[in-house]
């Protein structure tokens, strides 16, 4: 759960990558970027090593989209007045 800062802790994650996703009960989110101490990720990926504690803040925009090579196709298509 998210707490009244905006805040979420997740304790005793194994180590690896994972995709972070973010949504609330009406709203899904596309994850942009990442900031850490380490620096900013561009992406949704988190590289999580073993033994480690981390913080980091996401920047996410509203919504989340997925579109095919036919459909792009169409578009430009149309946007090139074909």
């Amino acid at each position: 759960m998210v707490d009244a800062k905006g805040a979420v802790d997740f304790s005793d994650v194994i180590a690896g990558t994972y995709d972070i996703l973010a949504a609330s009960s009406t709203q899904r989110y596309s994850v942009v970027r990442i900031a850490s101490e380490a620096g900013i990720i561009s992406g949704h990926s988190l590289n999580v090593p073993a033994g480690a504690s981390l913080t980091f803040a996401l920047s996410l925009v509203a919504g989340i989209g997925q579109q095919s090579t036919a459909s792009r196709s169409a578009m430009e298509k149309r946007f090139r007045g074909r």
